[in-house]
């Protein structure tokens, strides 16, 4: 089974592309960069290893619905020389429900070869938008390598927007903003996690902070990823604040968007004092570009 994971673009752009003589119709093309990233590859036996450096560029032809595919710099196994490898003709559909652009290809050979075999190729390409004043998008890539290496591409950063559901456990009232946003740094090394919020606001009266979460443990799982920690002491500006311990903490990225996470958190002052639980849901993973 493969371990689809979703991942951001760094670059995008449409450009018109002529394809042959003069008289060929244009077609318009989209184009998408993997961000900063590295490879998590599990082989037969269920074993995880981190290569870092791949690049995955994806060109959309919008008007006959195939893609270019490439694959740069690329490695599945201990020892292995990196490579590259282009696809061509790749059908792709465009989502309505999240305006993507969607990758479902069963089995492909690069071109001019017929090794190595790509099954389960899944990629979503997110249209862009902004997030805490960064032009950013989406790109996930996952598949499976010579029926033995199952392979997704992981950015180094992810950022998350969307709905932040607080509930006081002491009166069950609630709080809900929009203006909170999140980002995720990965260490591939130690498969650990930051989680940085901007615009942090658990309750009614809660001034706005940027805070962090640092000490996050990474699991790759079935369709996306996971951070979790019992217990976190949090930072705000690179000083640790025990009032606002956090407990229980889980996030979960699925690839195909509704992610979430949630956590407890003790609200240290005012009418809100008291433990809170800590909701946000995101319909889709982005990344900025470098």
């Amino acid at each position: 089974m493969k371990y689809p994971l979703l991942l951001s673009a760094i670059a995008l752009a449409s450009t018109m592309v002529a394809c042959g003589g003069s008289e060929t119709p244009v077609h318009d093309i989209t184009e998408a960069i993997s961000a900063s990233s590295f490879s998590y590859v599990t082989d037969q036996a269920g074993v995880g290893r981190v290569f870092s450096g791949p690049t995955y560029r994806v060109s959309f032809d919008n008007d006959d619905k195939t893609a270019t595919v490439k694959m740069e710099n690329v490695v599945w196994a201990d020892g292995a020389q990196s490579a590259s490898y282009v696809f061509t003709g790749v059908a792709w559909k465009f989502n309505p429900d999240n305006k993507a652009r969607v990758i479902d290809a069963d089995r492909l050979i690069p071109d001019g070869a017929m090794m190595p075999v790509i099954t389960d190729l899944e990629i979503t390409m997110y249209e862009p938008k902004e997030i805490d004043g960064q032009t950013v998008s989406g790109l996930s890539v996952s598949y499976t390598a010579e029926g033995k290496y199952d392979v997704t591409n992981v950015p180094y950063r992810t950022m998350f927007t969307g709905s932040t559901e607080t509930v006081n456990t002491t009166d069950n009232s609630s709080f809900e903003t929009t203006k909170t946003t999140y980002a995720v740094d990965i260490d591939p090394q130690s498969m650990t996690g930051v989680l940085k919020i901007n615009s942090a606001a658990f309750a009614e009266n809660m001034p706005s902070l940027n805070m962090e979460f640092p000490g996050l443990i990474v699991n790759v799982v079935d369709g996306g990823y996971r951070l979790h920690a019992e217990s976190i002491l949090p930072t705000i500006a690179g000083t640790p604040y025990p009032a606002f311990q956090i407990s229980n903490f889980e996030m979960e990225v699925d690839i195909d968007g509704d992610s979430r996470l949630e956590f407890n958190c003790f609200v240290p002052f005012g009418g809100s004092k008291g433990l809170h639980k800590v909701e946000a849901f995101f319909e889709a993973t982005y990344t900025p570009a470098d």
